[in-house]
This record gives structure tokens, sequence and C-alpha cells, in this order.
């Protein structure tokens, strides 16, 4: 689409039409290229993570799709962004155990994935899941859902380095309000990131609330994060994460 909202690819440009499904489609900007990652199920026993490259005319680059995160388990739920040197993809990763974690890897310019085999971001107690990511000018901040209170979903985050360093090995709280919080997305304005979920603190239904990150990790509006919107969404019962997580539920 262009500056002015035209449409250039009305056709659609397909980026992979790899066996079975793919889905959950993530993109980012590297400075010469858009970098697309997503869920692939070609191979039948699992899910993975494939990526590809797009170009600001709309060629694809990697047809065949780039292998991110094929290893044991299940890969998920993935999201990029890019410092315009690498991009960071992040997802939720299902090993032998019933509960997930987050795990990572960078993808530079030329489509080669930099940490074979990615690493680890979160791996505390019970399910850590759909995950979220941005730069903020000096890091990456990743967020995501986070269980490990074993009563109720929360939002933690970490800020991950250029160079693949997890400053915050252990995670930080975002949001630990009562009842569930899910659903984040982040975005960062020039010197906070905004981290935004669905929250059900109300009761029988699900708001929006908010809260800004800065640069060193330090939540701004901890114990005051805000209601943004009431989008009073019924409750959904929860789902085998396995096979059909979603993104809002009732435990």
């Amino acid at each position: 689409m262009s500056k002015l909202g035209e449409v250039r690819d009305r056709a659609g440009v397909v980026i992979s039409s790899a066996p079975d499904n793919q889905s959950d489609p993530s993109v980012t900007f590297d400075g010469t290229n858009f970098v697309v990652a997503w869920t692939d199920e070609r191979n039948i026993s699992s899910r993975d993570v494939y990526g590809s490259r797009v170009t600001t005319a709309g060629s694809v680059l990697d047809p065949a799709g780039i292998p991110i995160a094929t290893g044991a388990g299940e890969q998920f739920q993935p999201a990029i962004s890019s410092d315009e040197t690498s991009s960071l993809v992040v997802w939720t990763h299902l090993g032998a155990t019933p509960a997930s974690d987050i795990r990572a890897a960078r993808v530079g310019p030329s489509g080669s994935v930099l940490d074979v085999g990615g690493f680890a971001i979160s791996t505390a107690a019970d399910a850590q899941s759909s995950p979220a990511v941005a730069f903020d000018g000096r890091n990456w901040l990743v967020i995501w859902v986070d269980r490990r209170s074993g009563n109720s979903d929360d939002i933690y985050g970490a800020r991950v380095t250029p160079s693949a360093t997890v400053l915050d090995p252990t995670g930080r709280a975002v949001s630990a309000a009562a009842r569930n919080q899910t659903a984040p997305a982040v975005a960062f304005d020039g010197t906070n990131s905004l981290v935004v979920w669905s929250d059900r603190r109300p009761g029988t239904t699900f708001d929006i609330y908010g809260a800004r990150v800065d640069q060193d990790g330090q939540v701004l509006d901890a114990g005051r994060d805000r209601r943004l919107h009431g989008d009073r969404q019924p409750d959904v019962p929860c789902g085998r994460l396995r096979r059909h997580p979603v993104p809002r539920c009732v435990a």
C-alpha cells in the first residue's frame, strides 16, 4: 500500500504456498526489505516458524521460506521487529512439557538465521505465550503472556540487545493485576514503549489497558496502568495451548 493508501498489489502477493497450513503472519521492515514470519505446518507432525524477505516492489526473495525455528516440539505465534541491522523473531515454544516458553532468533539482511536453534527469552514456571516485540532504539522489548503465578495470566517483558543478550532473564512484570491479562502488543514512540493488552480485571468482560516502559525496562505506570477502552468482549473457555490457543480465556 502506498503512502496515499493506494493498494499496489490488488490480487495479492503469494508469500508462502507450502503444503498444509501457514498462519499467524507478522512483518517488519529491515531498512531494505520487508521480513515476514509465520507459523508453518508443512511438517505435518508439528508447527514451525518460517520467514521470507519481500522487496519494496513486492518480489518474494525466499519463495521456499526460511526455516527460522524447526526444532523439537512446536513453534508458533511468531512476532518480528527490526533494528535495521537484523530482525528479531520471537515465538511460543512448546516442548516435551505442557508448559510453553518464549524463544527467539535473529534474521540477518541476507535472510540467514543468526541464532540457529534460537535462544530462550523466558523459561519461567508454567506457561509463557503470545509474544510481541518492538525495537526501542537501543534494545528490543519483548512482551508476552505469563502464567508463572499459577492462577492467572499476567503481562511480562524483557529487553534483548542487538547482539542477542537477554538483559532481563527473569522477566519484568508489566501488569500482574487481578484476573487475566492477555493478547499484548507493543510499539515505541522514540522515547518510551507503550504496551497494551486485554484485561479482565473488571470481572466478566475484557477491557483494554496499557502501560509505558522506558528504555531501561522500567514500567512508568506501575500500579497505575491505564484503562484505554472497554471492549466488552464475552468470556471464552480456555482452549488447549497445543492446538487451539485462544487470546482471551477464562480458566
